[in-house]
Parts: C-alpha cells; sequence; structure tokens
C-alpha cells in the first residue's frame, strides 16, 4: 500500500508509516462486514483501527489507507463479492450465504478443541496433497506436551521424485490472531528440525504485521480459517457437496479425530 516513493519520503521526513498490503485490507473489510450492512465512514475508523495508522503523527497513512479503501470497495462490488446500497456495504447474497456456512463450519471446529484441530489439520492437507497428485509418503500427529512447537508432520514426494518434510503448527482459536512472534518462532523450530516446508494453520486469523512477515518466509505459508473452509470444501474433508450445496460433514467434524487418513 505505501510504494517506493512513500517509504523515501518517510525516511526524509521522519514520518513513522503504518506499511499495510491490498491483500491485508481486502480480507479485512470481507471479515468485518460479516453479514451486516456498513457505512463506508464505519469501514474507514474500523480499518484505522485495525491497522494501526490513527497511531501515527502523519495523517499520510491514514489517507494512503483511505485512498486503497475506497478502491478495493469498488473492485469487490465489480467482483460481485460485496453489494453497495444508500445505506453502504454488505456481502453479496450468494457470498452471505457461504459466509454463514464458513461461521457455523469454524464454529463446529472451535468446538471440538486443539487435539481435534492438529489431527484434522493433518487430515486436510493430506487430502490436498493427494488431490493435487503429490504421493504422501507419511503422515502423523505430534502434538501434545512434549511436541517442541510441531503439531504435524506430512512427507510428499512429487512426480519427479522430489521429496518434502512439511511440519505444522495448528492452534484451534475462536478470536485471538497469530502474531508476528508466534510466526518466527515456528519458523525456527522448522529451521531446528531440518523441515523444507512450514505450514501454520489456525481457524482465526493472522496479525497483518505476521501475514506480512510469513509472504517474506519462501518455504512457509500460513493457512486462516478461510483458507481452511476452502480447503475442505475443494477436498470434501469437512464439508460436503449435496446438489450444488455445501453442509458440514458431521462424520468428520464430530468423529473426535478418528485416525489419520
Amino acid at each position: 500500500m505505501i510504494n517506493d516513493e512513500d517509504i523515501k519520503s518517510n525516511n526524509n521526513d521522519n514520518e513513522k508509516l503504518i506499511y499495510i498490503k491490498d491483500r491485508a485490507v481486502r480480507n479485512f473489510i470481507m471479515s468485518y462486514l460479516g453479514g451486516r450492512t456498513v457505512s463506508k465512514r464505519s469501514i474507514f475508523f474500523a480499518a484505522e483501527k485495525q491497522f494501526g495508522t490513527f497511531k501515527t503523527d502523519s495523517f499520510k497513512d491514514d489517507n494512503i489507507l483511505k485512498s486503497k479503501l475506497s478502491d478495493l470497495l469498488q473492485d469487490l462490488v465489480e467482483e460481485n463479492l460485496i453489494t453497495k446500497t444508500e445505506k453502504g456495504y454488505s456481502v453479496s447474497e450468494g457470498n452471505r450465504e457461504d459466509l454463514e456456512l464458513f461461521e457455523s463450519f469454524k464454529s463446529a471446529v472451535n468446538k471440538q478443541g486443539g487435539r481435534f484441530f492438529e489431527i484434522y489439520s493433518v487430515n486436510l492437507l493430506t487430502a490436498f496433497f493427494k488431490l493435487t497428485k503429490r504421493k504422501v509418503i507419511s503422515a502423523k500427529v505430534i502434538g501434545g506436551s512434549d511436541d517442541g512447537g510441531i503439531d504435524g508432520e506430512i512427507d510428499t514426494e512429487d512426480y519427479l521424485g522430489f521429496k518434502d518434510k512439511v511440519l505444522l503448527q495448528a492452534k484451534n482459536r475462536e478470536n485471538i490472531k497469530v502474531s508476528t512472534k508466534e510466526v518466527r518462532e515456528f519458523y525456527g523450530v522448522l529451521c531446528v528440525n531440518q523441515g523444507s516446508r512450514g505450514i501454520y494453520i489456525t481457524t482465526s486469523e493472522f496479525h497483518p504485521d505476521a501475514d506480512d512477515f510469513i509472504h517474506t518466509i519462501d518455504n512457509c505459508v500460513g493457512i486462516d480459517g478461510k483458507k481452511i473452509f476452502d480447503l475442505a470444501k475443494m477436498t470434501g474433508y469437512g464439508l460436503i457437496n449435496e446438489n450444488g450445496n455445501y453442509k458440514i460433514d458431521d462424520s468428520v467434524i464430530n468423529s473426535n479425530g478418528q485416525g489419520v487418513l
């Protein structure tokens, strides 16, 4: 959101600006709207609080955020993801139904607890790797009091024979966002354990700074609640499609984590 020119201006004018990416703002808008109609003014005030631009002495990052927010709201309207009315912005009806299912799905997973989520995460990602034609050599849940920061390990091999040791950190949370500190610690554990790839998976969200940081690591990715939801639909693990409509698969979500795939 702040380009190189802005950063140079920051250095010259001694301004302390907040760095925010478009991706984070888009995710915030969709999450903040939920199932209600909200005015543009309210969205902006909430965005200032979310990204912390109101804390800086400069108004420059506030203005950049406001401009970018306007552009992204228009983009989301054109993509039919949200609807604009005289009362404000809301999630489009088709997407609202998806959002309601997402909230129900997330709530159902949250209720099952941490151990279930560790097992579910290994199963879900195993299903994804198989769907994308990777051979799964082994998949195991490691989580526990002595897990050393690793909740799961999946060893995979592609068609050419390249192998990956994928290490997981799984956090079943309702509202607490993953911090940059937690991502840094996980990356350290990934390196110590010689994992070739790392996945930090959580039912909640990543703090904007943590999201930015994890995107700087080539062999580590973050998966939040919404991406878990998408993976569940993609793999059919946790959500099933009946005549074009998705619903929660109780045999998976209420299974108390029976066995790894």
